[in-house]
């Protein structure tokens, strides 16, 4: 799949217009209310903003930057800022991204959607809200890439299907195509907000809020899923009416096979192998584990954790299940081409996507530099005329603001510039942080309109049956919508049933 660069500006400029302004930001007086070693942190931040949107150097080499920047400016020393490279959280996703592999390894994400098609697939709609439903479903657990390019290889061979047994026009198979590829790109994105490791701005946001307010509890595995799966659910059905009855028109809608057409496919995958029982059943633990971690309080009764049960309970966390489980996958060997071999081995390794974990290190550096020098109360006292707003509007603004920046760069960047600004900006004008920050990590996830926004949209870009103009007129409105619809539901659930 070919790559993609749609971006703001081009990386050279992108590279040069970040050293001006460090440059300028360093030298040029801003303040005798701002102390210095702030002040050079904010040259660095701006410095890494500018890099990440226009991605300059790699996203994960610009994450490293604090390593070295920080030193030097005598903001901190490299052996406080080194280990914000290896908190607990990135371990959590790296062992998010092991069992991400070893499913797709042993082809249990081809068995998982033809299954879900079996059920549901016996016309277009329902074929569309079945991908949707099979894409949603898996980046709950699953990076919303590894999810797309999952689902690609089966939705392309049902257009091509589709294109040789239609009867109708092919301008309207060509356009179902085109909503098919989009759908399973959106759903991917939604799906990931039902998790905490559903999408990296999830993981981030937990590392950030551990950063600001290290003494509030954070949200346990299951209190995430319990606020965020109705959201994500909400949002699945309201694209997929969205899709299929406004942007599909009846005309648009081309003759498909029957259910038992996808029941027949699935029954050629035979049984499930030794292999992918294994994997299966370790996927299925290591979730009952997560969710089942901390404590379920249903007023009538509070479940404690199963580490509670073992004396454990200040010791287990869900980077420590995450480990486990993977370095089982390592472990476990199964009869394979007659002979014995494990469900993961050590090339897989290399699949790992680092650089993404070379970012979340970075954010939660920006973090703690953005707290110990100061800039953090600075920011906070220049935005106090938002006391002046309603609640409802500032976290509208932020919502929509988070959206619409993450439409030109990565939703990871954004997360990792946007939410420590908005941690700040929570404590200055005394709001709960959770109400704007969470709102704020699920916006970054809401990038519908260009392929530069997220990996899922460049990839079903790359297939050629998108032109860039339809993507853009069917994002727009779904940006602006969405960030109306997560803003209130946000604000009605912090205001009937608040989080912390």
């Amino acid at each position: 799949m070919r790559r993609l660069s749609i971006n703001v500006f081009p990386p050279i400029w992108g590279f040069w217009i970040g050293i001006s302004v460090f440059i300028l930001v360093l030298i040029y007086p801003l303040g005798a209310s701002l102390p210095t070693s702030a002040q050079h942190m904010l040259a660095i931040v701006l410095l890494m903003i500018v890099w990440w949107i226009s991605e300059a150097i790699p996203l994960g080499i610009t994450a490293l930057l604090p390593l070295v920047l920080f030193p030097l400016l005598k903001i901190m020393p490299t052996s406080k800022v080194a280990p914000n490279y290896n908190d607990h959280l990135i371990f959590l996703f790296l062992g998010g991204f092991l069992i991400s592999i070893a499913l797709q390894e042993w082809q249990l994400h081809r068995r998982f959607a033809l299954f879900t098609l079996s059920l549901l697939g016996n016309n277009p709609r329902k074929i569309l809200w079945a991908m949707m439903l099979s894409s949603g479903l898996l980046s709950m657990w699953l990076s919303n890439t590894a999810t797309v390019l999952m689902l690609l290889p089966i939705c392309l061979a049902l257009i091509h299907q589709l294109e040789e047994e239609s009867d109708q026009l092919k301008d309207g198979t060509f356009k179902f195509a085109t909503v098919l590829l989009l759908a399973i790109a959106y759903s991917s994105s939604i799906g990931g907000i039902a998790t905490p490791v559903g999408t990296p701005p999830n993981i981030i946001f937990l590392g950030i809020y551990a950063k600001f307010f290290p003494g509030s509890p954070s949200l346990s595995f299951f209190q995430w899923m319990l606020y965020m799966t109705p959201l994500s659910i909400f949002l699945l059905i309201f694209v997929w009416g969205y899709l299929g009855f406004v942007v599909l028109r009846k005309k648009d809608l081309p003759l498909t096979r029957s259910k038992s057409h996808f029941r027949e496919k699935y029954q050629e995958l035979g049984s499930l192998n030794a292999a992918q029982k294994w994997v299966l059943g370790i996927f299925l633990l290591t979730a009952v584990l997560w969710i089942f971690r901390s404590e379920i309080d249903l007023e009538f009764y509070a479940f404690p954790g199963w580490p509670a049960l073992l004396g454990l309970e200040d010791y287990i966390q869900d980077s420590t299940i995450a480990m486990g489980m993977s370095i089982l996958l390592f472990i476990v060997h199964v009869p394979h081409a007659s002979e014995r071999t494990p469900l993961l081995k050590l090339p897989n390794i290399f699949q790992i996507p680092w650089d993404i974990l070379l970012l979340f290190g970075g954010g939660f550096a920006l973090a703690e530099g953005i707290q110990q020098t100061g800039l953090a109360e600075f920011i906070g006292s220049k935005l106090q005329f938002l006391n002046n707003f309603s609640p409802w509007l500032v976290l509208y603004l932020l919502t929509v603001s988070a959206t619409i920046f993450t439409e030109f760069t990565s939703n990871t960047s954004v997360a990792t510039t946007f939410l420590p600004i908005t941690a700040v900006l929570a404590s200055s004008i005394h709001f709960n942080p959770m109400f704007l920050m969470v709102p704020v990590t699920i916006a970054c996830s809401c990038a519908f309109m260009l392929p530069v926004s997220t990996p899922p949209n460049a990839i079903v870009f790359g297939t050629r049956y998108i032109p860039i103009k339809i993507m853009a007129g069917i994002g727009v409105s779904l940006v602006l919508t969405i960030s109306f619809l997560v803003s209130l539901y946000f604000y009605l659930v912090f205001y009937f049933f608040p989080i912390n």
